[in-house]
């Protein structure tokens, strides 16, 4: 090989030596970036001591508000009652969801178990949107929503999702809602199929809020707020249908 193709060669294995170099240099700064932006919890994070025992008074506060407000007898025996609201402040909310949120979802279905690999759920209300954010144990970050719900003139309740993001990395919504239908499509699921439609706004996530008490009255949502630090309900307790 003659000298002048030898410095060539040597000319084109330093280009390509330094172009791997500058992009392994490259791909472990953004690693690094992702990594920071994935495990650092969003401005509005803040965990809820789920064993305080002010925490397990307000959460307990709540429970008896709405048992109370649901069991009240209102108005003529024959006749809708006249509305009635219930307002649940941010941190009351979190204080429930910290504490009795698993309980409850564990009553309603002899299958479920809440994963140990997540907290509770918690929530951050601003006017017309809230954040929904669950950690992933072990120091993986904040999974958390952006949600809109939006209560209809025919009386279903539709929340739709407008972005997720894992720590501070923020994905579309449509790509993320897009995954989680393809991954859970084999699986027979048909409540998170719903759920995942709902979220993408094909459906309501009630069609009918009501809910039928044991002396066979229905209390049924008629307007539904997200105000500034606060969930606003509306209700309205009806007879029984004869």
């Amino acid at each position: 090989m003659s000298a002048p193709k030898r410095k060539r060669r040597r000319l084109l294995l330093r280009v390509l030596l330094a172009v791997v170099f500058t992009g392994l240099v490259l791909l472990l700064v953004c690693a690094v970036v992702v990594y920071r932006l994935t495990s650092a919890a969003p401005a509005w994070w803040s965990p809820v001591d789920a064993a305080a025992p002010e925490t397990v008074q307000a959460a307990r506060a709540i429970e008896n508000d709405v048992t109370t407000l649901t069991h009240t007898v209102r108005g003529n025996s024959a006749e809708p009652a006249d509305t009635w609201s219930l307002t649940i402040p941010e941190d009351k909310a979190n204080a429930w969801l910290a504490t009795r949120l698993g309980a409850w979802m564990e009553n309603q279905s002899a299958d479920f178990t809440w994963p140990r690999a997540v907290s509770p759920p918690q929530i951050q209300i601003r006017a017309g949107k809230l954040n929904l954010g669950l950690a992933v144990r072990g120091n993986r970050g904040v999974l958390w929503t952006t949600l809109t719900p939006e209560f209809r003139p025919d009386g279903s309740l539709w929340v739709t999702a407008g972005s997720f993001s894992l720590g501070r990395l923020g994905v579309p919504a449509s790509w993320a809602l897009a995954e989680g239908s393809r991954l859970i499509a084999d699986k027979s699921k048909p409540g998170a199929t719903r759920a995942i439609e709902a979220l993408q706004g094909k459906r309501a996530l009630v069609e009918h809020p009501v809910v039928t008490l044991s002396d066979g009255r229905r209390v049924r949502l008629v307007g539904f707020r997200v105000i500034d630090g606060a969930l606003d309900f509306t209700c309205r307790t009806e007879p029984p249908r004869h």
